[in-house]
């Protein structure tokens, strides 16, 4: 098939919403992708990334990531609406292609004025996911925040609210939080009885726990708990604290538990597993350490919850959270950081501990005692006060 026929066979497949269940087909679109992204119709490269983003789950990994390789140089060549539709395609594998993402993020800035509140909110999300940063990227920012302020926006924000508080919820996650738009988002008579909003109704909940942490001067309305709990559906992520009889673990929480445990062989019953951040999915090891007589000791650290937070209470000891990085915690190409990972070590920082991050896969590449040796130095390093080394340092194997 040539480049132009498969995109037709796409886009029939899109208009039909079908998905592409045949392996085989799916593997032809990507080489077809890899090899005529330079030179392809901009509507056909749209059309493929449409229908391979609704056929993703199963994926040959190299098979996409060969693709979309292929894409990110050509990406200024493209019309805006392609170039969304690839970085869309590439947020949703969790595949960091800076030069993509400049491009669409450009795209979006020079026809801002004409650009929907959809493609405002992908590329949010894309920023807000891969934690983007670039020449450029405060003003883009800025730019986002005034047309999405401006009052020729309200209609269609009105209309689709429940897009709108996506939006706020990924400047959350970037750090950004303006009081107009918050009073906008957080407005209980737009989301009461409306089942729209139960498809971002943990971004509402998030958004709402994150201004509590990081934006206590926000004076505007909230949201009840009960508009909270009529929101929730099958499809709202709500993560769980663990023990021993947890079962049917993820890797994640199976490393959790397994430095947990260490902890405990060494300095006794110490360690809280849970989520001090009830809008963040995974448990972290909560302790607190001080030096006496030369030797670091560890105890329980005492918590109070204010609002949906675990707070450390005031002592002498230091309130350290252990954070484990799952493998879901990266960008799937280049094992970056994901920015909702950077938003909760910064939170934990905001309500009072001292942040250890262990990525999962350390406990394999160290031996026991490599690796309890290195973790008692991350908690006397954390107890001096002196900042923690950046665990980011460490890259997950690509």
């Amino acid at each position: 098939l040539s480049v132009a026929e498969v995109g037709i066979v796409c886009q029939s497949f899109f208009k039909c919403q079908e998905v592409i269940r045949d392996k085989n087909l799916i593997d032809c679109i990507l080489k077809s992708l890899e090899r005529n992204a330079a030179n392809a119709d901009s509507a056909v490269v749209g059309a493929m990334a449409k229908v391979l983003r609704y056929s993703r789950s199963g994926h040959n990994t190299s098979l996409w990531q060969n693709a979309l390789a292929a894409c990110e140089p050509c990406a200024r060549t493209w019309t805006p609406s392609t170039v969304a539709q690839v970085t869309t395609l590439a947020t949703a594998l969790k595949s960091y292609y800076p030069g993509l993402l400049d491009a669409a993020l450009q795209h979006i800035v020079d026809k801002l004025a004409t650009v929907r509140l959809k493609e405002i909110t992908r590329a949010l999300r894309a920023v807000a996911l891969f934690n983007h940063n670039c020449e450029g990227i405060k003003q883009h920012l800025q730019s986002f925040l005034q047309e999405l302020s401006g009052p020729h926006r309200q209609a269609e924000i009105e209309a689709h609210h429940h897009t709108f508080v996506s939006a706020v919820w990924y400047l959350a996650i970037i750090g950004i939080y303006s009081d107009g738009l918050l009073a906008m988002a957080l407005n209980e008579d737009r989301m009461r009885g409306s089942h729209r909003h139960a498809d971002v109704s943990f971004h509402a909940e998030a958004l709402q726990s994150s201004v509590q942490i990081e934006h206590p001067q926000y004076m505007g309305p909230w949201l009840s708990q009960q508009a909270l709990e009529d929101l929730r559906t099958e499809r709202h992520l709500m993560g769980r604290d663990l023990d021993q009889k947890t079962t049917a673990l993820v890797r994640t929480e199976r490393v959790t538990l397994e430095i947990a445990n260490r902890l405990q062989a060494r300095f006794g019953n110490v360690c809280h597993i849970t989520r001090a951040l009830a809008h963040h999915h995974y448990p972290d090891i909560i302790l607190s350490v001080e030096k006496r007589g030369g030797e670091l000791r560890a105890s329980k650290c005492k918590l109070e919850l204010v609002r949906t937070a675990w707070k450390p209470r005031e002592s002498r000891a230091v309130s350290c959270a252990i954070v484990v990085h799952g493998p879901g915690s990266y960008s799937t190409n280049s094992g970056k950081l994901l920015g909702i990972e950077n938003m909760k070590l910064r939170q934990l920082c905001c309500i009072g501990f001292k942040v250890i991050e262990v990525p999962h896969f350390l406990l394999s590449q160290m031996s026991r005692l490599a690796f309890d040796h290195w973790i008692e130095q991350q908690l006397l390093t954390a107890w001096a006060s002196v900042e923690v080394p950046d665990p980011c340092t460490i890259n997950r194997p690509v």
